[in-house]
């Protein structure tokens, strides 16, 4: 906290520097009076993330528990970082590699990179004029229940490549406000 003056018009501009590392992505600020009257808390601002991003791997088609798409979407989340996270693919055995999902993923709360081609036996098109790019990610969603969609990005920065999306009831992929 910081003690100011505000000017007649109720305002005060104030640095302060947090004795801690900071825990999230969002700032906000509340003016207390000698009375301990509290403001209504300002808008919150998205703080730039000192955090490096972080790799995570998918290594199992399951759609629950360790190495799964969606584990990997909820640890991303517990990163807020400078950068795009990464999330890459290394599931053993020979592809393509069908990841069925049995309900909506989590949309990640920060922006991301999913790339499929990072799955062993995966290549990008290197063709001018057609498609021969070889992708060995499913993206299932046709057990996902009747209103389930696949990836929903709300963020701005998200890059998705590699992966074959299919089967959903509603959007596979949507970018919304993003």
């Amino acid at each position: 906290s910081t003690n100011v003056m505000t000017g007649a018009d109720s305002n005060a501009n104030f640095s302060v520097t947090l004795p801690t590392r900071a825990v999230g992505r969002f700032i906000t600020a509340t003016a207390t009076d000698p009375d301990q009257n509290t403001s209504e808390f300002s808008e919150a601002t998205t703080a730039d993330s000192t955090w490096p991003p972080i790799t995570l791997t998918v290594t199992t088609e399951t759609d629950f528990g360790p190495g799964s798409l969606r584990q990997i979407l909820q640890d991303a989340a517990k990163n807020p970082a400078s950068a795009n996270n990464t999330i890459q693919f290394g599931i053993p055995g020979p592809g393509p590699h069908r990841l069925i999902v049995f309900s909506p993923l989590s949309p990640p709360a920060e922006p991301l990179t999913i790339d499929g081609f990072t799955q062993p036996g995966s290549s990008p098109n290197t063709a001018t004029n057609s498609d021969n790019a070889v992708r060995q990610i499913i993206l299932d969603g046709s057990q996902a229940g009747f209103s389930g969609e696949g990836l929903l990005f709300t963020q701005p920065g998200n890059v998705v490549r590699g992966l074959t999306i299919l089967g959903f009831p509603s959007d596979g992929i949507q970018f919304d406000s993003a």
